[in-house]
């Protein structure tokens, strides 16, 4: 992906380009953006991504700091590969932003069967923002973060494709803010190729 940015770039120095990824797409975005900081033509030519916004991100909360003692000093991280992206933010990025959901339930802690927390033993930077507790990280400066919860409506089925979205039930109470996959909006039921709702894309 990194290779594909630079390529553009090269080719149409004076395209804009932008990116919005959702969920474990925020990974391979940050990773992406690791790869150019270090990329020595990219950083020759001072090109940059005009912006990247993430939705929902599936990504430890910490990973956006610029001090990389954010990471090792994390008991949470020990044993298991984590980058601070900070840097890398800030040096390729204009405008970077953080579309979490508080309530978001695939990402958030405070269920009774939690399931980002439950596999990765940390919070997530697309339900919490980022880290502020046991200690506050160290941000870039374009970093910036915006709770969009009122922005998922109270719907289990945001493909509209008739079936319940994960890891919801039949009959389970779904409120504002819950459905992890209404970040890019929700599909009509009755019309697969229209929308009912946005989701947080009108805020992006």
């Amino acid at each position: 992906l990194a290779d594909l940015f630079s390529s553009i770039k090269n080719e149409c120095p004076g395209t804009d380009v932008r990116l919005v990824a959702h969920s474990l797409g925020a990974r391979v975005v940050l990773s992406s953006l690791d790869s150019l900081h270090e990329n020595q033509t990219w950083n020759d030519n001072n090109f940059t991504i005009k912006s990247v916004d993430l939705l929902g991100a599936a990504v430890h909360d910490e990973e956006v700091s610029t001090n990389p003692d954010d990471i090792l000093i994390d008991p949470t991280n020990f044993g298991t590969p984590k980058s601070a992206y900070g840097q890398a933010i800030q040096a390729v990025v204009t405008n970077f932003t953080n579309f979490f959901s508080s309530k978001d339930n695939t990402l958030e802690p405070n269920l009774e069967k939690p399931i980002y927390p439950f596999f990765e033993t940390d919070l997530a930077l697309g339900q919490s923002g980022y880290q502020k507790i046991p200690y506050k990280i160290k941000l870039p400066g374009n970093y910036n973060e915006n709770d969009v919860k009122d922005e998922l409506v109270a719907y289990c089925d945001a493909d509209g494709d008739h079936k319940i979205d994960f890891p919801f039930v039949d009959g389970q109470t779904i409120t504002t803010g819950d459905n992890h996959r209404g970040y890019l909006g929700y599909r009509n039921v009755n019309d697969n190729s229209t929308i009912s709702d946005d989701g947080a894309i009108d805020i992006v």
